[in-house]
């Protein structure tokens, strides 16, 4: 395969998950509130759209099904749950049933304990064409349902409608502090490597590199520029330069998957953070154990890495390289600083999501967001797709949908996680005015040898 055509591929390739991401999406968006009624003349479970302007919770509803041109008129008796599962397994070896609806034994407000146990299950066997009534106890091990979804589900409209605007302006006001903080981390790294390069102009690259995220695949992808800009500011120090936009990502990435392993394992009753804190630790523990088979000189000549880094192109840029990452293992208290400042970074994000969820009225606890937010920045991040589009949404829709979030409302966190983002980062653009990022007149840096690292600079 030619050079042009892996190019086109992989371009295809992204933009597909974008679309495909996109589609699936879209087309289980409700744009006004959804129901599932029992249709008892045609005994059979129908899904319907409630008139817009109707106020929750009000009965009877007039409800608009699919296919129909006049609209009904539903009362509360009439509504079921959507299911939390697919199929269930009967007693007396009767074999599998569809689960097409939940009928709950109390209303949704002042439930009693134990109400989590429905009246009755709507199923259809396989070879049945008509819909049944069982009760739980029909059921193999019983049935307890593990996420109660509301009988009106929320439409996208009626979200927006009655979001509350002071929790978006606070999510947007307080997320600045994210890029300051990055540039912080950004200069120390630096200058462990012996880049001189000014505070202002660090904060200035790093908003250019935000600025080209917007545009580029992943949440990620403008670290590339901000590389490039960053070598062009050390003309005699662009290896390192580079290596340092990599590991101040590396250590970003890090942080943001310890304090999301973290909470999910002080959430572990709750399924879905028992699997996030299971995954990310294991994730944590590999990358730790490449930590120590990558400075053990025994080891890697065992198991053939220095054979292999040897056989590499441009040997003299992978000899500075690992030469750089050598002097951030020797100054490991500074690398240790840049996580700790990384923590507050990412708090910043949860927070403001958080902030976010709530204006939209999401039914997620303030220490879910701690775990959903994190998996779905993370997923963001991947240079799969412009803006992570599809990927987060997947993600937000698997970890919010078992706590009685609508895909409404899963795409609602994710826009808005991206949209506070994108307005900030478009922000950056103040910061290519003047448009010479090359190296500024003046600046010094050290040979792209060994740097000369200042005691200061290594415990900072």
């Amino acid at each position: 395969m030619t050079a042009r055509s892996k190019k086109w591929l992989s371009r295809f390739l992204r933009y597909g998950v974008a679309v495909v991401g996109i589609y699936l999406v879209v087309i289980n968006i409700r744009l006004d509130d959804h129901v599932l009624v029992w249709d008892v003349e045609a005994n059979r479970a129908i899904e319907a759209s409630v008139e817009h302007g109707q106020p929750d919770p009000q009965f009877p509803l007039t409800v608009h099904v699919s296919g129909e041109r006049s609209t009904r008129q539903v009362t509360e008796a009439d509504l079921m749950m959507r299911p939390d599962r697919r199929s269930v397994s009967l007693i007396n070896g009767r074999g599998k049933a569809a689960v097409l609806g939940v009928v709950p034994r109390a209303k949704l407000a002042g439930r009693p304990e134990g109400a989590s146990v429905p009246h009755k299950i709507l199923i259809q066997t396989t070879g049945d064409a008509t819909p049944v009534f069982i009760t739980p106890e029909q059921v193999e091990g019983g049935y307890t349902m593990e996420v109660e979804y509301p009988l009106r589900e929320i439409g996208l409209r009626r979200m927006v409608n009655e979001a509350k605007p002071q929790y978006l302006y606070l999510a947007v006001a307080i997320f600045p502090l994210t890029y300051l903080l990055t540039s912080v981390r950004w200069y120390l790294l630096l200058r462990v490597l012996g880049v001189r390069l000014g505070k202002f102009r660090t904060l200035r690259l790093n908003m250019v590199g935000a600025f080209y995220n917007t545009f580029m695949p992943g949440s990620t992808g403008g670290d590339v520029l901000k590389a490039y800009y960053a070598a062009n500011n050390a003309v005699d120090a662009r290896t390192r330069a580079v290596v340092s936009v990599v590991v101040d990502r590396v250590v970003g990435l890090l942080a943001l998957m310890l304090m999301g392993g973290v909470a999910a394992a002080f959430q572990s009753n709750i399924p879905q953070c028992r699997n996030v804190a299971i995954i990310t630790f294991s994730i944590l523990g590999g990358i730790a154990l490449c930590v120590v088979v990558a400075r053990n000189k025994t080891l890697r000549k065992a198991l053939g890495i220095d054979f292999l880094v040897g056989r590499l192109p441009m040997q003299e840029q992978v000899q500075k390289a690992t030469g750089a990452l050598d002097v951030y293992a020797k100054n490991w208290p500074t690398c240790l600083a840049a996580l700790a400042i990384s923590l507050p970074v990412h708090a910043t994000v949860v927070v403001s999501a958080s902030l976010c969820g709530k204006a939209f009225g999401l039914p997620l606890s303030w220490g879910y967001y701690w775990v959903v937010v994190p998996v779905v920045v993370l997923s963001g991040s991947l240079p799969i797709s412009p803006q992570g589009a599809g990927v987060m949404e997947f993600f937000a829709v698997l970890l919010t949908r078992p706590r009685s979030c609508t895909i409404a409302q899963a795409v609602a966190l994710t826009l808005s996680i991206r949209m506070v983002q994108i307005i900030w980062n478009l922000a950056g653009a103040a910061f290519l005015v003047g448009g010479n990022f090359h190296r500024p007149k003046g600046s010094t840096s050290s040979s792209d040898a060994e740097p000369t690292v200042e005691p200061t600079a290594a415990g900072a």
